[in-house]
């Protein structure tokens, strides 16, 4: 069948319900599934949007979407219900903005995207950072890309967060103290080997990255495993997870007791399962059900707060909103045994 390449996003609220949020045209359309029934709901939330868009949840159960309208620029819109919230982003936005990332921790707002500068194939990082009705700007990196804007990864840290990036062929990280509201320096976690895509995850004092590497005209799978704190960082491991061929797009997903990597190759599903937080890793699985699917990569949020669930990213089908690839290993086909 298809992969789509939509952003579609699924936001799951204990004692709420589903909200699947995804651009239609120049408009976010807003679909509802309240819990427990199959009463459904679709609506606009906001129109005239202009390129990218986020989603993520605050404290109050409240959606917040990040966006850029051809009249007012950056907006920031929550709701909840009947209850709305329009926040006006100070930034120039002379040009389309560019994965846009919206993360929210207690009392905080962020917002991160990318733009071109006057330099060619130089983009720059931006990060606004809302707490307590104060917004501050940030200039995170400014970056050189080739063909390709690969995309940013920004996950929560302790009482901060972690981005990981591209500068050049390298995957770059910096970590910002949201209590001092200060960026780190960058710090280089890889080569400068043709790559592409990225994720990210932190669990148990390890930061696991994994990407498509460029080998001979294709793309395999690597895993990279790194100590991490605030003062230093230390790569432990690194590997392969699949052979070379069109292997693209991997994420990383952590579900009781098994990390998993799924990515994609020919629009079917493939994953690799570690059960001790990825040093031994299992052979390779082929979820046969893929290929009747049309695919699409979906971001998950939820307030749902279970420590052995970790998942941002999932593949799944687009008809049903079911995730696919880390599921009960029976439903897969064991596809080839690494060596």
């Amino acid at each position: 069948m298809t992969f789509y390449n939509n952003k579609i996003i699924v936001a799951e609220i204990s004692k709420d319900g589903i909200y699947i949020a995804r651009k239609v045209q120049d408009n976010i359309q807003i679909e509802y599934i309240k819990e427990n029934t199959k009463n459904f709901l679709k609506d606009i939330a906001v129109s005239e949007v202009i390129g990218d868009f986020d989603i993520d949840l605050d404290i109050n159960k409240k959606i917040n979407i990040i966006y850029s309208d051809r009249i007012d620029g950056l907006q920031l819109y929550r709701f909840k219900g009947n209850t709305m919230e329009l926040i006006q982003i100070p930034h120039e936005v002379n040009s389309r903005l560019y994965e846009m990332n919206l993360i929210n921790t207690e009392d905080t707002n962020n917002i991160f995207f990318m733009q071109p500068t006057i330099e060619k194939q130089i983009y720059r990082i931006y990060h606004h950072f809302l707490q307590n009705d104060v917004i501050k700007e940030f200039i995170v990196d400014d970056v050189k890309t080739f063909n390709i804007i690969n995309p940013l990864r920004i996950i929560k840290y302790e009482k901060g967060l972690i981005i990981a990036y591209y500068y050049e062929n390298q995957i770059c990280t910096k970590i910002f103290d949201i209590d001092k509201s200060q960026w780190s320096p960058s710090l280089i976690l890889t080569d400068n080997v043709n790559k592409l895509y990225l994720d990210i995850m932190f669990y148990e004092d390890r930061l696991h990255l994994v990407y498509s590497e460029y080998d001979n005209e294709n793309f395999r799978i690597k895993y990279e495993r790194f100590l991490f704190n605030k003062d230093y960082i230390l790569k432990e491991t690194e590997e392969y997870l699949s052979d070379n061929d069109n292997n693209v797009d991997p994420i990383l997903i952590k579900v009781g007791s098994k990390l998993w990597v799924c990515w994609r190759n020919s629009n079917q599903i493939y994953s690799v399962f570690s059960t001790d937080n990825g040093i031994v890793w299992s052979d390779i699985y082929l979820w046969e059900d893929t290929k009747k699917m049309d695919l699409v990569k979906y971001k998950y949020i939820t307030n749902i707060d279970d420590e052995r669930v970790v998942i941002d990213y999932s593949y799944g089908s687009l008809k049903d909103i079911r995730f696919v690839g880390f599921d009960d290993i029976k439903k897969a086909k064991l596809y080839q045994q690494r060596k």
